[in-house]
């Protein structure tokens, strides 16, 4: 998969959360577009408009929206205010650096819509929510800001212009643990293995999958001391077989509630609980999503799987 390939999976990924209605990544450099949801008809352009100036009188000027834009993430205002996609100059409702990755971000208003630009690190993301359409400001700043969250932390891409050196594909698994799946709530503890033979990615600190001494009950009712392999356990439960020694993560045991084909990832997912609390499983490709929610933190199994489905939707897209 190419660069490009890539990006556009992840405005497909971004678009497909809903409460967006258009959406460019552009370089934080130069403002120079990466991808858009429509690169013919969405993208930030230069052309000359009449400028308010200080002392209320008018004068025409060039605007250059990517300009502007760049200024604006680096804590400036410039005078032509913000402009995207040639379109009337916004109201910025909310500036603000964001706690997490201490980046620019603006919330701004049209009428009957708005948008959300965030800083990225290497890459500024701007979205537009209609509503129109039915969007709302709020799920729009989430997804864009999220994301936005996660790039400035991602080692992907490696270069200033978008494209990766040595491959495309965003690979920066701990980001997608500590951001996308924990940093979105309804989630405690986070891994992602490789589905083929459960090397860790990425994890929550001392999350992890051991092999150890255990009892377990037989089918005649007896005990008997097994040695437990939590990663063979897994594999075979992510594929549909069933193990005697059930469902163990981190040497917590859960009992299996759900097996089924999860309808928005399109991906196979187990569902796991136990007192005040639960897991999820799902196999994505390439790799396996491992969660856990904790109802004494007021999280939710099915807030804890909607984040396991919402990465592995955009996992197995972008990693195919």
């Amino acid at each position: 998969m190419t660069a490009a390939d890539t990006w556009k999976k992840v405005i497909e990924f971004m678009i497909g959360r809903g409460n967006i209605d258009a959406l460019m990544i552009v370089s934080s450099e130069n403002g120079a577009l990466w991808a858009s949801s429509d690169p013919d008809n969405f993208y930030l352009r230069e052309y000359p408009a009449t400028i308010t100036q200080e002392d209320g009188s008018e004068r025409e000027e060039v605007v250059n929206e990517a300009n502007n834009l760049v200024l604006f993430m680096k804590g400036q205002k410039p005078a032509q205010g913000l402009r995207i996609n040639g379109k009337k100059k916004e109201q910025i409702t909310r500036s603000f650096k964001d706690e997490d990755s201490g980046l620019q971000v603006l919330f701004t208003k049209i009428p009957q819509g708005g948008s959300c630009v965030a800083h990225g690190g290497k890459c500024i993301i701007i979205g537009t929510f209609s509503e129109a359409k039915g969007h709302s400001s709020p799920q729009c700043n989430e997804t864009v800001t999220l994301m936005a969250a996660y790039y400035s932390k991602s080692t992907w891409p490696n270069r200033n212009d978008g494209e990766p050196a040595g491959g495309a594909g965003p690979v920066s698994w701990q980001v997608y643990v500590d951001t996308l799946m924990v940093g979105k709530g309804n989630v405690a503890q986070a891994m992602i293995i490789d589905a083929s033979d459960g090397k860790m990615l990425a994890s929550t600190e001392k999350f992890e999958l051991k092999k150890y001494e255990a009892e377990i009950a037989q089918e005649d009712g007896t005990d008997k001391v097994e040695t437990v392999d939590e990663i063979a356990n897994i594999l075979k439960l992510v594929k549909g077989t069933k193990t005697g020694q059930g469902l163990r993560i981190n040497q917590v045991k859960y009992q299996i509630i759900k097996t089924v084909t999860d309808e928005n990832s399109q991906c196979y997912s187990v569902s796991g609980k136990k007192t005040m609390g639960g897991c999820g499983l799902v196999l994505c490709g390439k790799c396996i999503l491992i969660a856990t929610f904790d109802e004494t933190k007021m999280h939710t199994a099915p807030g804890c799987q909607a984040v396991l489905s919402d990465v592995a939707k955009h996992l197995r897209e972008t990693l195919k």
